[in-house]
Order: structure tokens, then C-alpha cells, then sequence
């Protein structure tokens, strides 16, 4: 038998969602495992469900209540195993993940939304949420940010294995990819994409800052693969000359390959 499943698109996820009951509840599916929403108005600032094990938040997921408030949407599923965010929900602030001790995968697009307040303490208490976590690929699109004398944007995620990253944490002398290595201690493989730049009002989107300490310790990684698309072989000889001489990544730890 299959899992509890909905699907939720257009106007449907507003009338289903206006009450500040779980989203199980409100769906009609006590016992729901699988919830994709998709081009819809979400008019709750708390979301929670004890059952849910799979949340695709897709394209064009807004949050009212979080506009008319000027507060700050809390997700809370502690069954959840696997989170993708394929666009940014609009809101006044980056929504909270509270209670993810049982999620394992996420895949997060920060890029498109319409985030009234997007700071380094969002991101922050964002990423808190997906600490837990063994495999994330993370993406950033938002406006250009410039972290200054705090670099705790970035938690610790002492189970991550498996991350992937773009170009957005290559920016500005690759400070948020080290940010990033720095507190992944555990990490096995590393991939980053050389695509093209994301921007946010003809800024390029990018995490940036200064670090005092650009050194990283991932004992356990074994492979760094690097997807190159066409137009970025300068980053990629950077980068290459980064990891091989300045972060003891040997030659044979590393794959690369280039796409049109």
C-alpha cells in the first residue's frame, strides 16, 4: 500500500491551509507522509505534522499571515526525512525548521522569493533546522550578502557526508565554501557546480566576508567532483589551485568533468 500522499496546487492549498491546525489535519489526512505544494498561499504562520516524511516545497509557495505579521513561518516535522525547497517561499522573513531530528536529505534553493528580511541571522536559523542532515545540496540566490564579524551563519553539521554547492559559494575568494568546510568535520564527498551566476536585482548572488583562517579539516573526505559548465574554466583553475595546494586535497581525490 502506498503512503499517504497530496498533492496541493493553485488556489486549493489557500482555502485547505487557512486554519492553524497541521497540516495533516487541515488536508483531510491524519496519517499524511507525503505533501507537494506548489503555486499556492499558505495562511498559517505555524506549520507542523508528527506523520510527514517527504515536504517538496515547489514553485511560487507564499506565506500572508508572515507579510500581514511582519513574523516568522515555523515548519516543525519531526518524522521528516526528506525536505527540497525548489524555490524560495515568499514571506516576511526565511521560515524556521524547528524539530528535524529525523531528517536525513535536503535540497534547498534559496532564489526567486520575495524575503522581505534576509540576513545572516535567517540563514542562520534556517540551516540550524537541516543541521542534522547527511546529504545537502544547497543553493543560493538571493541579494548579495555581506556577512561582517560573524561568521556563526553557518552551523556545525557533524553528520553531513554528501554536499553540494554552486557558484554562489565560490564568490568573493570562495568564502562561503570554506564557511561551509569548516563545519562539515565528517564529509566524504564534496561536489560543486561551476554553473552560472545567479542575481538578485543585477547583483550577483553570493554569501560574502572576510576569514582570518581559510584552513578546513575533513579527515574523512574522499572525492571532490567538480561539474565545470562552459564559460567558468577560470574559476575552475582557482579552484583547483585551492584545493590541491592550499587544502591538501590530493590529485586523485578529485574528478572533474564539463558540461555546454
Amino acid at each position: 500500500m502506498d503512503p499517504p500522499c497530496v498533492t496541493v496546487q493553485g488556489s486549493d492549498c489557500q482555502d485547505r491551509q487557512s486554519q492553524r491546525t497541521s497540516a495533516a489535519s487541515s488536508l483531510g489526512c491524519p496519517a499524511l507522509e507525503y505533501l507537494f505544494l506548489s503555486i499556492c498561499d499558505i495562511e498559517d504562520l505555524d506549520i507542523f505534522s508528527d506523520t510527514l516524511k517527504v515536504l517538496i516545497l515547489s514553485d511560487t509557495i507564499g506565506f500572508s499571515f508572515s507579510f500581514e505579521h511582519d513574523a516568522q513561518v515555523s515548519i516543525s516535522a519531526p518524522s521528516l526525512i526528506s525536505l527540497s525547497v525548489q524555490e524560495c517561499p515568499s514571506g516576511a522573513r526565511l521560515p524556521i525548521l524547528k524539530n528535524m531530528s529525523s531528517l536525513e536529505t535536503a535540497s534547498v534553493l534559496l532564489s526567486e522569493g520575495d524575503i522581505t528580511t534576509c540576513d545572516a541571522d535567517g540563514i542562520r536559523q534556517f540551516l540550524g533546522g537541516l543541521s542534522g542532515v547527511r546529504s545537502l545540496d544547497f543553493y543560493y540566490g538571493d541579494r548579495q550578502l555581506e556577512v561582517k564579524n560573524n561568521h556563526g551563519w553557518c552551523p556545525t553539521f557533524n553528520n553531513l557526508t554528501n554536499l553540494t554547492l554552486d557558484r554562489w559559494c565560490m564568490h568573493a575568494d570562495l568564502y562561503a565554501m570554506i564557511v561551509f568546510l569548516q563545519n562539515s568535520p565528517n564529509l566524504k564527498k564534496l561536489t560543486l557546480k561551476l554553473n552560472e551566476p545567479r542575481y538578485h536585482n543585477e547583483v550577483v548572488s553570493a554569501v560574502i566576508g572576510e576569514l582570518e583562517d581559510r584552513s578546513f579539516t575533513c579527515e574523512q573526505l574522499e572525492i571532490v567532483e567538480i561539474i565545470c559548465s562552459k564559460g567558468n574554466e577560470l574559476l575552475l583553475l582557482g579552484l583547483k589551485q585551492f584545493l590541491l595546494e592550499e587544502s591538501g586535497i590530493r590529485p586523485d581525490q578529485m574528478r572533474v568533468s564539463h558540461q555546454n
